[in-house]
């Protein structure tokens, strides 16, 4: 078996604090390696991948074995998105912002009611 690289960008928010979120890894990278079986070490963590438009991307890593990388992978983030939910740090997500112009305000209920029907 070829060794390989697990590799997972994660975005927190903006307003978390980056240096608790890097100490909870660090705290609890032992305990994602034994719940995660592909992962031939503990994962570790690179740093800042990015600055998003609303979010901070952070880079995870961890030794695999080629054939199980993108299993390892999945099972990695799901490892840092419950590590981080149980620690209230806040995932970034799409959020809509419906505006309308003031002299339209009579038909606003009636163009979101369509707006949301024709999905």
């Amino acid at each position: 078996d070829q060794d390989s690289l697990a590799i997972v960008d994660f975005s927190i928010e903006y307003s978390e604090d980056l240096r608790k979120v890097e100490q909870i890894f660090e705290s609890n990278k032992e305990t994602i390696k034994n719940n995660v079986s592909y992962l031939l070490e503990a994962p570790r963590y690179l740093g800042v991948n990015n600055l998003g438009s609303s979010s901070v991307d952070l880079r995870f890593v961890a030794k695999v074995n080629e054939a199980d990388r993108f299993a390892a992978q999945r099972a990695l983030t799901r490892e840092l998105y419950l590590l981080f939910q149980d620690h209230g740090i806040y995932v970034p997500y799409n959020q809509l912002v419906v505006s309308t112009r003031s002299d339209d305000k009579d038909n606003t209920e009636e163009k979101l009611n369509e707006l949301v029907n024709k999905k």
